[in-house]
């Protein structure tokens, strides 16, 4: 490539990404949209503690599989918290920063590994992510950090450097106390550096060994925790043949398919979504196939050297092992994998078809094919968001009423001084925490004091509506009967 047609794909390239960067900016409009159900909650009602007692938390959210997580999400939450108790500039900056770190992140790549940026639209479009990198949970950190991830896998692939290891360990450190299920991509990336560049690591053991040992002794504490003092978990296990298939959503997290689970009510409502969304998913899953196979048969063209793999093969291989290994896991935990479990290694199936199709003899076609299904997600996702919006959420206990909504009731309460709240909304009566959370965090730091007498309250849906998830704080008048079934959970 001269040096003129070098500057022009320059300029495609940056002109691309700022195309992309305007896309993903356009996900931090409305922050107080997203849902605030059970494990957000209560990921920020451990910052409040901690907050409240001056000190860092001890540990994040106890998972499924009896194992109490790390604290470095709860400390994120915590100084947040310490800025503002308005839990929608929380999502604002972590939207901000998780899209920060995908799209420069993806675009590094693109360069490095001299792949067309333009197909990062199925990322950007992704309602999954969309999703993910927006609400305040702690698994979902996972997907800014696996863009990270690539960074450092890519930068030291091309020219291995003491200071890129030591980063990459201490992504290793960090992404383990975010979730235990980046083990995943921590084991598919130490077995990438090792087998592509194992000569470097052997001629600077001592730089390898210290940011190991650095890296292993903050970790091991929490990995002990993980080994040895797991409670009994209450995780499903579904048949082995429903694993497998589940498995498929390393690809399906940058489409639109199995969306429907979040907010069913946009596709209820609009029939030609679901036909759209499942040609998004067809789209990737034979995609992904494709990347497989590709990959298996420029492996066996590469040969056995693998310090000669150019860069694009070598993450290839990377991202394969992703794949690969997140299959090993459900399949040998026999999991009930939901979507986010797929937050550390969905880039990676995303790679695998973007690096594939560019790599093809119909490279142009296979391109165009992706930004299709990419700006079709981008249309169906702005539809999503629309949606959200205006109906304030929905009435499942995936979504529900919005974050903003809920905090507007939990400000009416304090306001009114309320001693009890009787909710006839299902998140509530299923998850009491959310309002509790909520409240506390209207109240400020000195609390409230509730009044004695007063007229009973409860919190029902706002609207008629059965698309609509607004809710509303409803106070009888005085001298009215009080709300049957008094005895279900309230505010307090």
């Amino acid at each position: 490539m001269d040096a003129p047609e070098a500057s022009r794909a320059a300029r495609g390239t940056w002109f691309a990404l700022a195309v992309l960067a305007a896309l993903a900016a356009a996900h931090l409009t409305w922050p107080g949209d997203v849902g605030f159900i059970y494990d957000e909650p209560n990921l920020m009602r451990k910052a409040l503690a901690a907050n409240k007692a001056g000190t860092l938390a001890k540990s994040g959210l106890l998972g499924s599989f009896g194992v109490e997580y790390g604290p470095v999400v709860a400390w994120f939450y915590q100084a947040l918290l310490g800025l503002s108790r308005d839990l929608t500039f929380a999502v604002l900056v972590k939207a901000a920063l998780g899209w920060t770190a995908i799209v420069l992140g993806l675009g590094y790549v693109a360069r490095r590994a001299r792949l067309s940026p333009w197909p990062i639209v199925l990322v950007v479009g992704s309602p999954f992510a969309w999703h993910f990198v927006r609400t305040l949970h702690d698994i979902v950190f996972l997907v800014p950090l696996s863009a990270l991830l690539f960074v450092l896998v890519a930068g030291f692939l091309e020219r291995p450097r003491a200071s890129l290891f030591a980063a990459w360990a201490a992504w290793c450190a960090l992404a383990i106390h975010v979730h235990v299920i980046a083990c995943v991509p921590i084991a598919v990336s130490a077995l990438t550096l090792v087998c592509f560049r194992g000569r470097w690591l052997k001629e600077h053991a001592l730089a390898v060994g210290g940011s190991l040992f650095l890296a292993l002794a903050v970790s091991a504490p929490f990995l002990w925790r993980v080994l040895f003092e797991r409670v009994p978990g209450n995780h499903p296990h579904p048949e082995f043949l429903r694993s497998a298939w589940l498995a498929a959503r390393s690809f399906l997290l940058t489409s639109h398919f199995g969306f429907e689970h979040y907010v069913p009510a946009f596709y209820e409502r609009a029939a030609w979504t679901r036909p759209l969304a499942l040609a998004t998913g067809v789209v990737m899953l034979a995609g992904g196939a494709f990347g497989l196979a590709t990959f298996v048969r420029a492996a066996v063209s590469a040969g056995r050297g693998l310090a000669a793999w150019p860069l694009d093969l070598a993450l290839a291989a990377f991202a394969a092992g992703l794949v690969v290994a997140q299959l090993a896991l459900v399949l040998a935990l026999r999991l009930e994998a939901y979507w986010h479990y797929f937050s550390g290694v969905a880039l990676g199936g995303f790679y695998l078809v973007w690096w594939s199709v560019e790599r093809a003899r119909f490279a142009a076609v296979g391109r165009a094919v992706l930004v299709a299904s990419g700006v079709s997600c981008v249309a169906l996702t702005a539809g999503i968001a629309r949606h959200v919006h205006v109906h304030g959420g929905d009435r499942t206990p995936v979504y529900g009423a919005t974050l903003a909504n809920q905090q507007e009731v939990a400000r009416r309460i304090v306001e009114e001084r309320l001693a009890e709240v009787r909710p006839e909304v299902q998140n509530y009566a299923l998850f009491p925490v959310a309002l509790q959370v909520l409240v506390e965090l209207a109240a400020g730091e000195a609390g409230f004091t509730p009044l004695p007498n007063r007229p009973p309250a409860t919190i029902a849906y706002r609207d008629a509506d059965p698309a609509s998830g607004f809710i509303e704080l409803r106070i009888a008048e005085r001298g009215s009967p009080p709300p049957a079934d008094p005895s279900r959970g309230g505010a307090r």
